[in-house]
């Protein structure tokens, strides 16, 4: 069988990338992206069928508008069996490419539940512009979800944002945590966090509270947007080390070894670093919100903090889960990251997959 992924993005490590890695590898798929970059994501994305479809160069305030009408006038010149998507972008190929699913990491978020919140961030004209493209879009995106046969989501938090915004229900296939990978390897005298240094991921509340800890130290991977802005914010704590992007082996050493994580993202989709976490037999500190809530137990693999703007909330809980706090959470926390397995995970594309191209 002849498997195409298209997709929007590869461009970091997440949750998303490897999702697309897995299935890629799986059904040796070839992988239409609009925007690659091979130095910032996994490396074993090399060694795939990478088929890059947008090669120029925009601002970021249009290159959304300029993608999608790239994949909207898309022509492969292969047919291929079955058609997997990624991101709201390529969806706008879904018309002429089936039988096909879309694996929705969430409705886009800018356009439904966080719009409000994106809109303060523009003012004036930039405002009113805001307003008309993402009312046209929101249109234009309601109109592509008719023509997807099928829609997986990576939570409960998802399934309900589906069934809210475009009315339709989805089968839940949680992305999968490579257990064989992650490991429980010791417990030195660090916390971790491994989230994109990006603003919705809120890692400058981490670095107030570990700033107001001196005496606890903070190992932070990854990159992103805010890195500038997140760098200065740490400037003078000595117990709070940035590490850029790391390899996998090196990221694995890091879990394997950290005393528990922090993940404080804003109502995150789902969120594979608690799972990584736990698969390394450590705790996770995250926000209760969101899909933490479907992969954390409360006190027995982590700790789901409310209202982390109050940091004395992140104090508390880091405090709490102290060395041998976290020690006696391990069995538990791996028991749950089995749970999250690969198997499972390619088991609910082949199921739909013979539905759909066998009905």
């Amino acid at each position: 069988m002849k498997v195409a992924i298209i997709t929007d993005s590869i461009t970091n490590t997440g949750g998303a990338e490897r999702v697309i890695l897995e299935q890629a590898k799986y059904f040796n798929a070839d992988v239409y992206v609009a925007l690659y970059s091979p130095g910032t994501t996994f490396k074993e994305f090399s060694k795939l069928n990478i088929k890059k479809i947008m090669n120029v160069k925009l601002p970021n305030k249009i290159r959304t508008i300029y993608l999608w009408h790239i994949f909207a006038s898309l022509k492969l010149k292969k047919k291929y069996d079955f058609y997997i998507f990624h991101g709201a972008g390529a969806i706008n190929a879904s018309k002429k490419l089936k039988p096909n699913v879309w694996y929705c990491h969430s409705p886009s978020r800018y356009l439904y539940d966080l719009y409000k919140h994106e809109m303060q961030q523009h003012k004036g004209l930039s405002r009113i512009l805001y307003k008309i493209v993402t009312r046209v879009q929101r249109i234009i995106d309601q109109k592509n979800v008719r023509f997807i046969d099928q829609i997986f989501v990576n939570s409960k938090n998802v399934e309900k944002r589906v069934l809210k915004y475009y009315g339709r229900k989805s089968k839940i296939v949680y992305p999968s945590v490579n257990t064989k990978k992650f490991k429980f390897l010791g417990q030195k005298d660090y916390y971790l966090s491994t989230a994109r240094l990006d603003r919705i991921k809120r890692v400058d509340l981490v670095i107030k509270a570990f700033k107001k800890m001196p005496n606890k130290k903070l190992i932070i991977i990854s990159d992103g947007p805010d890195k500038s802005k997140l760098h200065k914010l740490a400037s003078g704590a000595s117990n709070i080390k940035f590490l850029g992007r790391v390899s996998d082996e090196k990221l694995a050493t890091l879990y394997g070894n950290c005393i528990a994580t922090l993940y404080l993202s804003y109502k995150e989709d789902f969120g594979i670093i608690p799972l990584e976490s736990m698969a390394a037999g450590k705790p996770c500190i995250a926000t209760n919100d969101g899909g933490f809530q479907e992969t954390i137990k409360h006190d027995k693999t982590g700790f789901l903090i409310d209202n982390p703007e109050d940091i004395s909330n992140v104090i508390n809980a880091v405090n709490y889960v102290t060395s041998k706090k976290a020690t006696s959470m391990k069995q538990e926390c791996i028991k749950t990251a089995e749970k999250f397995s690969l198997k499972s995970f390619i088991k609910e594309h082949i199921k739909t997959i013979n539905e759909l191209t066998h009905s």
